[in-house]
């Protein structure tokens, strides 16, 4: 038993030991702030599914041009997949006080329809509408309230160039909300006041 518990306590150290060795390579250096799939070589384009999925990760290893990583980012990755040709269309990364403050936008719009007398969980396709290729600058997401029904429009811009808007049910945006403000919360301060 105890030979059993020592072989078990040096495999970990030795596991320990190479996954920390492989990730010292890998400094944080900031990525893309914004990147469309290649697929998407032409705009305006809207694209509505029932496989579009919210993909919303920190941190995100780059990835060079030879396919080796190229340095880790802290910021929150929020990217729009489509889940069964498993690519992502559109993705941005923003630094965690931008992620929680869009977490307490979606959380306000949200609770306020669902305040609403007679609003219901009804669930639709996401609908992505990508607008233009960004002009250089900073990204950034605003969160509206649909006029034609129950649910949520994450709009993206460029400056004050709208980019792309991201429309979803009530259900789906408060899923949404807790995801970011969890990986919002885990994230902070992993060098993220380092970072644009």
């Amino acid at each position: 038993m105890r030979t059993a518990f020592m072989s078990i306590s040096a495999l970990l150290i030795v596991s320990v030991g190479c996954s920390s060795s492989r990730t010292e390579d890998v400094v944080d250096v900031p990525g893309p702030s914004f990147t469309l799939a290649p697929s998407l070589d032409s705009v305006p384009q809207v694209i509505s599914s029932e496989s579009l999925r919210w993909e919303i990760i920190s941190p995100s290893v780059n990835i060079g041009v030879d396919g080796a990583p190229a340095g880790t980012d802290h910021r929150l990755t929020l990217a729009i997949a489509d889940v069964d040709t498993a690519t992502w269309l559109l993705q941005t990364r923003v630094n965690v006080l931008d992620a929680l403050a869009l977490q307490q936008a979606l959380e306000t719009v949200v609770a306020r329809q669902f305040d609403m007398p007679g609003t219901a969980r009804v669930s639709w396709s996401m609908n992505l509408e990508i607008l233009t290729f960004p002009p250089p600058g900073g990204i950034h997401w605003t969160v509206e309230q649909l006029a034609t029904r129950p649910g949520v429009s994450m709009v993206l811009f460029s400056g004050d160039v709208v980019v792309a808007t991201v429309s979803m049910d009530l259900s789906t945006a408060e899923n949404v909300q807790h995801r970011i403000g969890s990986v919002a919360r885990t994230s902070y301060g992993q060098g993220i006041l380092a970072l644009p």
